[in-house]
């Protein structure tokens, strides 16, 4: 039997879009984690230090989801972040839309 040869070149750099989304991400999360000491802190009474918060956070993860998808555009680039960047931000927007209707109900 022939023996099969598999040469594969490997992926250099990362796509720089991926980093931003992963960064991105990584922002939205520290958001998240500082709303929800702020309201512990002040026991429910910080609505515009929470709100501020929550608007920058979706916005920030709204925004690193479309730029992970649109990393994936790059050509001869690993794509790993891209990847991790677009499944946290698209948990982290669907988590903040679900507090904000949960808040306005």
């Amino acid at each position: 039997m022939k023996k099969r040869y598999r040469y594969r070149l490997p992926l250099s750099e990362d796509a720089v879009d991926g980093l931003g989304s992963v960064l991105m991400a990584a922002i939205s999360g520290i958001f998240l984690l500082a709303a929800a000491v702020i309201s512990f802190v002040l026991a429910g009474k910080a609505g515009t230090y929470v709100g501020i918060f929550g608007l920058m956070g979706i916005l920030l993860s709204v925004i690193g989801f479309i730029t992970g998808l649109i990393s994936f555009g790059e050509k001869k680039k690993n794509h790993r972040f891209s990847t991790a960047g677009s499944l946290a931000n698209g948990l982290l927007a669907v988590f903040w839309l679900a507090l904000f209707l949960i808040g306005v109900s």
